[in-house]
């Protein structure tokens, strides 16, 4: 593919907010949007993550063998280099949205990366998966960012490309990220992962806080990112939400020109997400309620509890010592693999057995 010259295909965003990479901050012309809280901000309160404690576990693993002799010296310059490698690997995808976006913008200055690189492939594999949606959509721009207001709520998020659909009227948009990371598929194992937010429940000992279990994956993770967008950009986009697309630029499988396919990275905006907000007492026994959210009923949730959101169990549903289990986990149904089919309890079977006649 000759990507020696760029496309020049589409114009600035006409939301008039921009991102400003270095610092993470909004702005509304000059004004820095002050008191919003970020798509990326929202969904960083999901899971714990301490860079400092994660990456002296990774660096652990990596030198297991001679950790425990290590002085505290080494064991800091280990911490260090895995830090290191991360904001390598952020400072690329970074650079990889970059090149694409100049290379589509007509406004942008493009200089075309070195062949049989990283960025090479990225952009390549970028260029063929809109030069395959040429049939019904064209990019309309790139690195599109809103901003999204409803009473109290404050909140903004940036799209990496806003495609124009073809013969529609009203004119529809849609939606597509780019993603750099690690291999992810729809139908990937889900685990429980647990929210709490300001709000009583009287179920519950707290008194001004309430929680919420949900069970998800990577490819959900990022389905839930981009309806955010969905969501935030129908102030200045007619958005379909099923012209939104997930694309991960180093999947070599799913790039595989014999098996590619635009479903593969085409969102479904019905795929739903198990939750746990009520308990239900069942034959005397309490368990978690099994309720399900669509896509868009999760995010509206998490709007609206983005600013008290944190991740983890209320102080009741905790570990009271070593030997028991955590309540949340007590109660919680096991289940490995979650469809999008409400999934119903097994009948008991008898396992035992039978013994041995001498």
């Amino acid at each position: 593919m000759d990507l020696t010259v760029a496309a020049k295909c589409c114009v600035e965003s006409k939301t008039g907010i921009r991102l400003e990479e270095k610092d993470h901050s909004y702005y509304e012309g000059d004004t820095k949007l002050t008191g919003y809280l970020s798509s990326t901000r929202i969904l960083g309160k999901l899971s714990y993550f301490d860079e400092s404690k994660f990456a002296e576990l990774k660096a652990r693993k990596l030198h297991q063998k001679e950790w425990n002799s290590l002085d505290k010296k080494s064991k800091n310059e280990y911490i260090k280099n895995v830090i290191d490698e991360w904001n390598k690997i952020r400072d690329l995808g970074t650079q990889k949205h970059k090149i694409i976006e100049t290379y589509y913008m007509k406004n942008m200055e493009y200089v075309a990366p070195e062949p049989n690189t990283e960025t090479h492939t990225a952009l390549s594999r970028a260029v063929e998966f809109i030069d395959r949606l040429s049939d019904i959509a064209a990019v309309e721009t790139c690195e599109a960012a809103f901003k999204y207001e409803s009473g109290n709520i404050k909140c903004t998020g940036s799209a990496d490309v806003i495609l124009k659909i073809k013969n529609t009227t009203p004119q529809v948009y849609g939606i597509v990220d780019w993603k750099n990371t690690k291999l992810f598929r729809k139908d990937d194992n889900e685990t429980w992962c647990w929210v709490n937010f300001d709000g009583h429940n009287p179920q519950f000992m707290h008194k001004t806080k309430s929680q919420l279990g949900f069970r998800w994956n990577k490819y959900l993770r990022y389905s839930v990112q981009v309806m955010l967008y969905y969501i935030f950009s129908q102030k200045y986009y007619n958005v379909d939400k099923n012209h939104l697309y997930v694309v991960n630029l180093s999947d070599d499988d799913q790039h595989d020109k014999s098996k590619y396919t635009l479903s593969n990275f085409k969102i479904d905006p019905n795929r739903k997400i198990m939750v746990h907000k009520t308990i239900e007492e069942i034959n005397g026994k309490k368990r978690w309620k099994v309720e399900y959210y669509t896509l868009e009923e999760f995010c509206m949730f998490l709007i609206i509890n983005g600013t008290s959101l944190s991740s983890g169990c209320l102080p009741e549903f905790k570990k009271p010592n070593r030997k028991d289990k955590p309540l949340h986990q007590v109660i919680t149904h096991q289940i490995r693999h979650v469809s999008n089919k409400r999934v119903l309890p097994k009948a008991k079977t008898d396992t035992k057995k039978a013994k041995m006649e001498k």
